[in-house]
């Protein structure tokens, strides 16, 4: 009824070499994308040292000015 296709150790050699490097290129691509949406978030943050108070926050507002958390006076993103 079913008829096994002869292959040579070589030839079985190579696909499991195929099938491995694939599952491997397989897993990177997954990971590879699954940190960028997780770590997105943290990247796009903007790092402000509030000149009042002396706190250091971090928003995601992407403007030139964000208000401190603790006093609201307005902040300039720090330059590093």
């Amino acid at each position: 009824m079913f008829e096994m296709i002869p292959i040579t150790l070589g030839e079985g050699f190579f696909i499991y070499l195929l099938v491995g490097i694939g599952l491997i290129l397989l897993l990177w691509v997954y990971y590879d994308y699954r940190d960028k949406q997780f770590y997105q978030s943290q990247r796009s943050k903007t790092v402000f040292h509030c000149i009042k108070c002396g706190k250091i926050y971090a928003d995601n507002m992407g403007g030139k000015q964000s208000r401190c958390p603790s006093c609201q006076f307005k902040n300039a993103p720090l330059q590093f």
